[in-house]
């Protein structure tokens, strides 16, 4: 019931301690940067969800559960995160149903690109697209050493 460092949310039917914070948290320190994150959904956006995480105390900064997004196929997603340039956070894309993002209709060979990116200063730092099938896609961002890691 683990998702990288964090509890998987309640809708996996594993224990939502750290699922709790739906709304972010305010980063306070006076040098923050932003992470944009930009989604184009396939045809299934409700089995879409994803969590930005402190991975120095394990608080939540924004979480988007499963079943939130009600856009329909091959619409457009994009929030903004203000993060302190000096912590280490954890971003997991989830997705219920474990097929990743398919082309529109569902079929590889359409000409629609949905996935997410993960943007600082127009850098991605993690990404996924269609034909990448997972539950989860885990993401280590480590500001404090400018060195991010991409599984």
């Amino acid at each position: 019931c683990n998702i990288g460092a964090l509890d998987a949310p309640e809708y996996f039917g594993c224990s939502p301690e750290n699922a709790t914070n739906v709304g972010g948290n305010n980063i306070t320190t006076a040098d923050t940067e932003q992470l944009v994150l930009r989604i184009v959904f396939d045809n299934r956006p409700k089995e879409q969800g994803f969590v930005l995480t402190s991975a120095d105390d394990g608080s939540i900064v924004h979480y988007q559960p499963i079943g939130s997004f009600n856009q329909t196929s091959a619409v457009s997603f994009e929030h903004t995160f203000d993060i302190d340039p000096n912590s280490v956070y954890k971003f997991v894309y989830l997705d219920e149903g474990g097929d990743g993002f398919r082309k529109k209709g569902g079929s590889d060979s359409d000409t629609t690109s949905p996935g997410f990116n993960l943007y600082r200063n127009e850098e991605v730092l993690a990404s996924s697209g269609a034909g990448q099938y997972f539950l989860f896609s885990d993401h280590t961002l480590d500001f404090s050493t400018k060195d991010n890691t991409h599984p």
